[in-house]
């Protein structure tokens, strides 16, 4: 996905809604340092969460890997998850 949008004057102006959308999905991504996926491949996510245990419930916070970047990375989006419910 595009972190900018380019707008052209004329009759396909996006809505306000759209832009506000827009940029509500901009501050995600910025706030949280950029998308995950540009520095590690998908899979690789997964299988990391899968064995901090985000998956089934036992997650250990005192294990060592939720200090490495990606484990930040991890750690911002649950937190995201659990803010928007």
């Amino acid at each position: 996905m595009k972190s900018h949008l380019s707008l052209i004057n004329g009759p396909n102006w996006p809505s306000d809604h759209f832009l506000r959308l827009h940029f509500n999905e901009c501050l995600a991504v910025s706030v949280c340092r950029g998308d995950i996926v540009e520095d590690y491949k998908e899979q690789e996510i997964e299988n990391f969460m899968e064995e901090l245990g985000v998956y089934d419930g036992t997650i250990e916070t005192s294990d060592p890997r939720w200090s490495t970047p990606l484990g930040s990375h991890v750690h911002a989006y649950l937190i995201r998850l659990k803010m928007a419910e």
